[in-house]
C-alpha cells in the first residue's frame, strides 16, 4: 500500500485503524471501573458506623475534622465516578450502503446529459464519495477522541480522590475502634 498523503485510500485506511484504536481504548477505560468500586466497597463497610459515631456524645472536634477531611474528597470522587459511569452515545458511521448505493446514485443523477458515464465522471464521483466518507470518519474520530479523553479524566479524578479519602478514613476508623 502506498503511503502517499495524496492517496485517499491511505487516508481512509489510516483513519479506520485510528477509529478502531480509539474504540478499543474507550472499552479499556470503562473496564477499569472495578478499581474504584474496590475502594468504595472497602469504605462502605464501616461508613455507617463512622457516621453514627459522629453524632454520639461527647462531641470530638478532631474526629469531626477527620470525617470532614474524609468526606470531601470521597464526595468529589463519587461525583467523578458518576460522571465516568454516565452513559454517552458514541458517534458511529453511517451504513456503507449509504455511500455505495444511495449517495453514488444521487451523484450519478447529476450527470444526466449522457446515458453512460465516462471514466472521468466515474472517477470524480468516486473521489467525491471518498471525500465525504473521509470527512465523516474524521469527525467520528475527533468526537470519539474527545469522549475517550473525557472519560479517562473522570476515571483518573475519581480514583485520585478516592485514594485521597483513604487516609482520613483510616483515621476515622481508628477513632471508631477506640470508642
Amino acid at each position: 500500500m502506498s503511503t502517499s498523503f495524496y492517496n485517499f485510500d491511505y487516508y481512509i485506511e489510516a483513519n479506520e485503524k485510528r477509529d478502531a484504536v480509539i474504540r478499543a481504548e474507550y472499552d479499556k477505560v470503562l473496564g477499569r471501573v472495578s478499581n474504584i468500586l474496590i475502594i468504595y466497597s472497602a469504605i462502605s463497610v464501616s461508613l455507617i458506623s463512622i457516621c453514627k459515631d459522629l453524632f454520639t456524645v461527647p462531641f470530638n472536634f478532631w474526629y469531626f475534622m477527620a470525617v470532614v477531611l474524609f468526606g470531601v474528597p470521597f464526595l468529589v470522587s463519587f461525583v467523578y465516578a458518576i460522571r465516568f459511569l454516565f452513559p454517552i452515545v458514541i458517534p458511529v458511521l453511517v451504513e456503507p450502503r449509504e455511500y455505495y448505493a444511495q449517495l453514488r446514485l444521487e451523484l450519478e443523477a447529476t450527470y444526466t446529459n449522457r446515458p453512460e458515464l465516462s471514466e472521468a465522471q466515474k472517477e470524480e464521483i468516486n473521489h467525491r464519495i471518498k471525500t465525504m466518507y473521509l470527512e465523516e470518519l474524521e469527525d467520528a474520530i475527533t468526537n470519539n477522541t474527545v469522549l475517550v479523553c473525557r472519560k479517562r479524566d473522570y476515571y483518573h479524578n475519581a480514583l485520585k480522590y478516592a485514594i485521597y479519602s483513604i487516609f482520613p478514613f483510616i483515621i476515622c476508623l481508628i477513632f471508631h475502634l477506640i470508642h
